[in-house]
């Protein structure tokens, strides 16, 4: 992240990474001031006003996929995994 803002002067980070490097990497672009769209999974917390995320959040993935199974196949319990 940094060489890339501080030396390279990207205009926008666009990037899949693990939350570790994403949060790693949150402070650089604060600092620089650059865009940074996060497209991999998103757990949440995690908070930039310039960071945008466009992966969905578990509330998002879990709840209508558990009413789903429950709805169409009678599910009653379920293990995430």
């Amino acid at each position: 992240f940094d060489s890339l803002v501080f030396q390279s002067e990207v205009d926008v980070l666009i990037s899949m990474e693990t939350s570790a490097a994403r949060n790693a990497g949150l402070p650089i672009v604060n600092r620089g001031k650059t865009p940074y769209i996060y497209t991999s999974f998103y757990e949440g917390k995690s908070c930039s006003p310039w960071m945008y995320v466009n992966a969905w959040v578990p509330e998002q993935q879990v709840a209508p996929i558990v009413d789903h199974f429950m709805a169409e196949f009678d599910a009653k319990s379920f293990y995430l995994i």
